[in-house]
């Protein structure tokens, strides 16, 4: 993606603040004579002050240069304040759009996608682009500063001018060629800052079992491994715009010695006043910012480009699952879900399910048992919509559910699972999950329902006691009663469980299954487990082996068989999460 197709998608984002642009665009003209004035004050001071020796004139000077001071300071707030809260603001609205896109698309890119590498895009990239676009008023004041000094340059000695302009082409190709190098090194720079984020997040949200396993030394290699790759990409960035900022000093360095023996010679032969001379220095003098400016801004826009790239990449991604135009709202849950032949296979091509057929009335409790891997936890996660089949199809009230909007769907279904995620906020927020218009005895009773109310108010501040990332400040129990009151609260008629009480305690799981037996009422549901007691509460047990079911029935009915139920259930293995 090049730089024009770039700020063509740019386009929509500085639209709103175009007013602000344009202010800021009219003040870089002022901004611009502002930064030339000293040259003209120079040869005034000494033409007419020092050599002339006129008093007035010193008055006139040192009455202009408060009026400067006084212009330039309000002149340059307003320029800077105003491209500055633009880009601000133009950032502001693409890091929600890139977040509000990320929400929206399917499981599998996160099934792929690392979570550092993400966060690495809507934190780091989006701030090299509002430098980049805080920056973008520089292409428009500097040149005119340049073009500025040059022009009254050539008026004072044109010849001079001349000469030292001869170094001009030689920065440009020095700019173009370390230009393609920085772009590419920017890019490397930001994947592996993405790839150094990614290890932090696992580390954070693993650090249980890092501790646990004695994993420090590892993960630490890890962490090590990926910042010297980072150091090293970083260190051949900085050669790359080390040298170009070095050969503008050389190349300024050659037009200033230039100056020196050309300008200097033209005043001894009386072709130059001292003041000319002094004028034209100070010309040369201040049109090194604007080059030295030229290479910072050549590294920054492709620092920018570098990461545009991959924040569009990230917008331009489609779900995989989205409500299809016209979608239908599904109607208050009230017959059934049938699945029909459906077959399912993950990215990588392994085939989780195979002409996979079962139907589950209002009302009713279906189980699912069987090895890992059989795919229990992919048939709970067809039904909200998280994935879809490869071939056949799902139904709900008769209806597919790849004609219904998301929305409706999943408003009628509320999913408990063994890996509980809970917000880093309170208690209350994290019951009402977004829900702000139920009242605080609905949320209370909710809770008393999940057997979470006793152990809420014996928190530091109740409802309103924050819980820490994910939960961290309650025990295992506690969370999964916790989300256990979310789904109550939701009320919705469908249910999904996955594994709700396998990795608890006796004294854990007695509660949850209470909590769960009152959650259960009146609902239709699917439940993947392995524990007996939650097995036999069940209308029917579908034992499934390599995606499909080998057996079907009720809890006595399957023991009586004495097929792969009863032998596994015997043995206490194979019914694992």
């Amino acid at each position: 993606m090049n730089r024009y197709k770039i700020l063509g998608r740019f386009r929509h984002y500085l639209k709103p603040h175009s007013w602000r642009m344009g202010f800021a665009v009219l003040l870089a003209f002022p901004m611009a004579a502002f930064k030339g004035a000293p040259a003209p004050a120079l040869k005034y001071f000494t033409d007419t002050v020092l050599v002339k020796k006129e008093y007035s004139a010193l008055h006139i000077l040192v009455t202009a240069i408060a009026i400067y001071i006084v212009l330039n300071f309000f002149v340059r707030f307003f320029h800077q304040y105003l491209i500055r809260s633009a880009a601000n603001r133009l950032i502001q609205a693409l890091r929600n759009d890139l977040y509000a896109h990320l929400l929206r698309l399917s499981m599998s890119y996160f099934g792929e996608a690392q979570s550092g590498i993400l966060l690495s895009s809507v934190m780091n990239d989006v701030q090299n682009i509002v430098r980049a676009v805080s920056s973008i008023i520089d292409l428009i004041r500097d040149p005119i500063t340049f073009l500025g000094l040059l022009s009254y340059a050539f008026y004072l000695n044109w010849k001079l001018a001349a000469v030292t302009m001869l170094v001009l082409p030689l920065v440009a190709v020095l700019l173009s060629n370390t230009g393609k190098h920085a772009k590419r090194y920017s890019s490397r720079i930001l994947e592996k800052m993405g790839e150094l984020s990614a290890v932090l997040s696992e580390s954070f949200g693993g650090m249980r079992v890092i501790q646990s396993f004695s994993l420090e030394s590892y993960m630490r290699g890890q962490f090590m491994k990926r910042n010297r790759e980072l150091t090293r990409t970083a260190l051949k960035a900085i050669r790359v715009e080390e040298l170009a900022s070095a050969g503008v000093e050389v190349f300024a360095g050659v037009a200033i010695a230039l100056v020196l023996f050309f300008g200097g010679r033209e005043v001894i032969r009386g072709h130059m006043t001292a003041g000319d001379f002094y004028a034209f220095f100070a010309c040369i003098g201040m049109m090194l910012p604007p080059l030295r400016s030229f290479n910072e801004l050549n590294l920054t826009v492709n620092q920018c480009v570098a990461s545009a790239e991959r924040v569009f990449k990230i917008l331009d991604t489609m779900p995989d699952v989205k409500s299809p135009e016209n979608a239908k709202t599904l109607p208050a849950f009230h017959q059934s879900i049938e699945f029909s032949g459906v077959n399912f296979a993950y990215s990588s091509g392994r085939k989780v399910l195979s002409d996979f057929s079962f139907s589950l009335k209002k009302g009713e409790v279906v189980a699912l048992v069987g090895p890992s891997g059989a795919g229990k936890t992919t048939v709970l996660g067809l039904i909200p919509r998280f994935f879809d089949p490869v071939s056949g199809t799902l139904k709900i009230d008769g209806l597919p559910v790849h004609d219904l909007s998301l929305e409706s769907l999943r408003r009628q279904i509320s999913l408990v699972t063994q890996e509980v995620f809970l917000f880093h906020d309170t208690v209350r927020a994290n019951i009402r999950a977004g829900r702000h218009d139920v009242s605080e005895e609905a949320l209370i009773e909710a809770a008393k329902a999940a057997q979470a109310w006793d152990y809420i108010q014996r928190l530091p501040h109740g409802l309103d006691t924050v819980i820490g990332d994910r939960g961290q400040k309650l025990s295992g129990g506690e969370r999964q009663r916790l989300s256990i009151a979310r789904a109550i609260l939701k009320d919705a008629p469908i249910l999904l469980l996955d594994e709700a009480t396998s990795a608890l305690d006796s004294e854990n799981e007695r509660l949850v299954q209470s909590a769960l037996d009152r959650l259960l009422v009146d609902r239709t549901a699917v439940v993947v487990a392995h524990r007996l007691s939650t097995i036999r509460k069940a209308n029917r047990i579908l034992v499934m082996e390599a995606g499909r079911i080998v057996e079907e029935g009720s809890h006595e009915k399957l023991i009586a068989h004495g097929g792969a139920y009863a032998k596994a259930l015997s043995l206490q293995e194979g019914f694992t999460a």
